[in-house]
């Protein structure tokens, strides 16, 4: 996104200018995202939480935990997975998502920037 937007630009762009443009990407992508989620574990697999505790508890026995261990694991489990489909829950993802693709927008924004040449600006 940053390369096609300096292209546009005329091959320059501002270090504000090319994290502004992957800013813009990274909230669509993580919108779409966080909206696919909801979507999936909602209308088309209803019981993707339900399976995901399942293997859970699966692999717990798999390990050879003792029956408290297994017990307390699958509590722990379903509280995670209380707090991924709450609001809140969500809402948490979707900034730490953000907050991680962004400081990957920074590098690249300082990648990507070329600032024009002092006998070009007008």
């Amino acid at each position: 996104m940053a390369f096609a937007q300096r292209k546009a630009m005329g091959g320059f762009i501002t270090f504000k200018e090319a994290f502004s443009a992957i800013f813009v990407s990274i909230l669509i992508v993580v919108g779409m995202s966080q909206l696919y989620s909801v979507i999936y574990t909602n209308l088309i697999d209803p019981e993707y939480y339900e399976k995901t505790l399942q293997m859970s508890q699966n692999m717990t026995i798999q390990m050879g935990a003792s029956e408290e261990v297994a017990e307390q694991a699958m509590t722990n489990a379903e509280e995670q997975i209380a707090k991924q489909k709450s609001v809140g829950g969500i809402l948490m993802s979707a900034m730490f998502q953000i907050i991680l693709y962004s400081l990957f927008g920074f590098i690249i924004a300082a990648i990507v920037k070329r600032n024009k040449p002092e006998h070009l600006q007008a």
